[in-house]
């Protein structure tokens, strides 16, 4: 599904669950960067993440809008590079960082998961102090539940909890699925 096809909360519907989790993501906490909206199918998690996407979209401070769809090929072992891809384009400093680390090593694409996290994502943030105060940078990864099988899902999402800790404290990571 492309991202124009995609509902936003109805103007005026949803405010109290909107400001929330705007005032959460644009709040930096100490050692907590990532938000969960869970609920059952249909309760609305990919329409609020739209409509806090297009929020910050239009604030210029969306590193990455990704969401995932049983129908369509959602490959958790996509992920990683998606993302770099998506963060690339938000920031130019980000970008040049991301290509010499492709330059530097061409066949990176094929690594396993944790080395392309590494090398396409992590270094490059830590490479770029001037990231680390601008903010915030939203990342959000909806209807993560539709992401690839369980097995692979379990991989990623186990990559995600050891490693999304080290991200610069300007980065908000906002993730929904069913339980």
């Amino acid at each position: 599904m492309d991202g124009f096809s995609r509902p936003e909360c109805l103007p005026g519907t949803r405010q109290d669950i909107l400001n929330w989790i705007t005032d959460w993501l644009i709040t930096p906490s100490q050692g907590q960067n990532i938000i969960w909206l869970h609920g059952l199918a249909g309760s609305g998690k990919s329409t609020i993440s739209t409509t806090i996407a297009e929020y910050f979209r239009e604030l210029k401070r969306l590193g990455a809008f990704m969401f995932f769809d049983r129908s369509e090929s959602s490959e958790p072992a996509a992920v990683i590079r998606t993302l770099s891809y998506k963060l690339a384009s938000f920031h130019p400093a980000l970008r040049v960082a991301i290509c010499a680390q492709i330059e530097n090593d061409p066949g990176i694409s094929e690594a396993p998961i944790r080395t392309q996290f590494s090398k396409l994502i992590l270094e490059p943030l830590s490479s770029l102090p001037i990231l680390h105060n601008e903010g915030p940078v939203i990342v959000i990864l909806d209807a993560f539940d539709e992401c690839g099988d369980s097995t692979s899902r379990r991989s990623l999402l186990m990559l995600l909890a050891q490693e999304l800790e080290k991200f610069p404290s300007a980065f908000r990571f906002m993730v929904t699925s069913r339980r």
